[in-house]
């Protein structure tokens, strides 16, 4: 396979000759640029996407860091951000973070090391050096559904508040009193925003939020269901329970089996997220079903927004500044209802 020194050999010139013809970075002679053009082309010579991007100082690849691609929302999300990506002409660089701040900052220092164009990010919540060091450099990060608290960068959310707010009023409404939120035990602005949401609705209906229901779990099923199976061996259980994502949801239904309760009959459940087995569950589960491909499409256009205002500046030579930064929040999800009840009863859920 030739090489970009075998071109410069053979048409009589440097390396870094051929290399303006290529990128178009400097003017060459015609004659010259016919000389390279035809020695480019008697050795069928194609020079390498990522130098090539390097040295123009972009590579068209951007990096995506997934918190756990094994949960369904998140598979369906890096899905749909594939298929925008590569309808507008770029590749992608997966981390699979598996919920470990470690795996995910060593996946950042890699993407910063291959001088990705941009980042799309559903970050653990741990605090991260990388993104500051990132913002540094001038690449721009979209945090999407989740973003770290201190953290700088754009952010694509659904609206967790006001979807919390409809769940606690729906649960109100069949005659909930004692709900309890089940959320994973990270730091991010979805979690801070279900929280304040659940609380939120709970004083506008008249109740004190109590502390005891407001229950945090690890990334893991097992974390999820003992956590669930505490508050229900309470004195004081709750007749409802809002599972924040799939984890949690499969976490509240195995607690609840354990414990001898049945949906609805004894206990109500909503979940969030788009998980396809909730769609099969008898009796039907009610769950918060997210606009995915819709969060996915604003997200990806507020980073090639930004990739492009990176490049104009660079083009116009001003000077760094920066990065702009912006926050899309999307209408509350939707709520697919299953089966209700009163207190005792129950309906169903998904995850988030």
């Amino acid at each position: 396979m030739a090489t970009i020194h075998d071109v410069a050999r053979h048409a009589g010139v440097s390396t870094a000759t051929v290399s303006h013809v290529l990128n178009g970075t400097r003017f060459v002679r015609p004659a010259t640029r016919a000389a390279v053009e035809a020695a480019i082309e008697e050795l069928d010579y194609t020079p390498s996407s990522v130098a090539r991007g390097l040295s123009m100082k972009h590579t068209r690849t951007i990096g995506v860091v997934i918190a756990d691609v094994t949960a369904p929302f998140f598979a369906r999300l890096l899905k749909a951000v594939e298929n925008l990506l590569t309808a507008a002409g770029y590749s992608i660089m997966v981390v699979n973070a598996y919920e470990d701040a470690t795996r995910e900052a060593e996946g950042l220092e890699t993407l910063r090391q291959r001088q990705v164009d941009g980042i799309l990010i559903t970050p653990t919540g741990a605090p991260q050096d990388a993104y500051s060091g990132l913002a540094a450099i001038g690449c721009p990060i979209v945090f999407v559904e989740r973003m770290p608290p201190g953290a700088s960068g754009s952010l694509a959310s659904t609206d967790n508040r006001g979807a919390m707010e409809a769940c606690v009023h729906y649960l109100h409404e069949l005659g909930h009193r004692r709900m309890a939120i089940v959320t994973l035990d990270e730091a991010t602005s979805a979690v801070s925003a279900r929280v304040e949401g659940f609380e939120r609705a709970l004083r506008a209906l008249g109740s004190s939020p109590d502390e005891h229901l407001i229950v945090t779990c690890g990334p893991t099923l097992e974390s999820a269901e003992r956590a669930i199976a505490e508050i229900l061996a309470s004195s004081a259980p709750p007749t409802a329970i809002i599972a924040g994502n799939h984890i949690a949801s499969l976490g509240a239904m195995r607690a609840i089996r354990a414990a001898g309760l049945d949906l609805p009959t004894d206990i109500s459940l909503i979940c969030f997220d788009n998980s396809p087995w909730t769609e099969v569950m008898l009796p039907p589960l009610t769950v918060v079903t997210k606009p995915i491909e819709e969060l996915a499409q604003r997200a990806v256009v507020q980073l090639l927004a930004s990739i492009d205002e990176g490049r104009r500046r660079q083009r116009d030579q001003e000077a760094p500044s920066d990065l702009p930064t912006s926050t899309v929040l999307l209408p509350a999800p939707r709520r697919r209802r299953g089966r209700g009840a009163g207190p005792g009863g129950g309906g169903g859920g998904g995850g988030g």
